[in-house]
């Protein structure tokens, strides 16, 4: 069965959803009608459903296509790390790329716990009833706001690493990636 997968069970029982069909009726907005038995269960299993499908949402919107132009033209740290004696990376650059890297992820922490009570607080309002929609476009633009920061994080970090390297450690580096 190509479209079911094992999932955990509320009960940490495996089980085998069909996936297909399950997004199907959360499209629609049915629930699996065997699940249901009260009204408040049915309300957070739609809550969950809106909080998977917003949190694959930002994942899929995060992650990169593969033909991006930004990211060919830049390195990633473990690329870097993975082949820095093939590339003939200096101590000095190592040095460089590893500070850098402390300080990126000192903020990734930071603002990934900021993002994270954020999102909870726009949870809750998506909660009420009924929904202040000025309330959670509001905290919406907050939770962007971190998320635009986090990936101005990013985009720094990996400037600052391609900076740090010479014009052949880069040539040799999109060659092992491929591009």
């Amino acid at each position: 069965m190509e479209s079911s997968n094992r999932l955990l069970a509320s009960n940490s029982e495996p089980c085998i959803v069909d996936r297909d069909a399950a997004d199907s009726r959360a499209r629609v907005g049915l629930a699996d009608p065997s699940s249901a038995s009260t009204p408040g269960k049915e309300t957070m299993r739609r809550i969950a459903i809106f909080a998977l499908f917003f949190a694959v949402t930002v994942r899929v919107w995060a992650q990169q296509p593969q033909d991006d132009p930004i990211a060919r033209n830049l390195f990633p740290p473990d690329l870097v790390m993975n082949h820095q004696n093939e590339i003939g990376l200096r101590e000095d650059q190592r040095t460089a790329i590893r500070t850098e890297l402390q300080k990126a992820q000192s903020k990734f922490v930071d603002l990934q716990w900021r993002l994270q009570d954020e999102t909870e607080k726009m949870t809750m309002l998506l909660r009420q009833k009924p929904i202040d929609e000025a309330k959670v476009l509001a905290q919406s633009e907050i939770v962007m706001s971190l998320e635009r920061e986090i990936k101005k994080t990013q985009l720094s970090l990996l400037i600052r690493i391609k900076n740090s390297l010479t014009d052949e450690q880069q040539a040799k580096l999109a060659a092992l990636r491929g591009h």
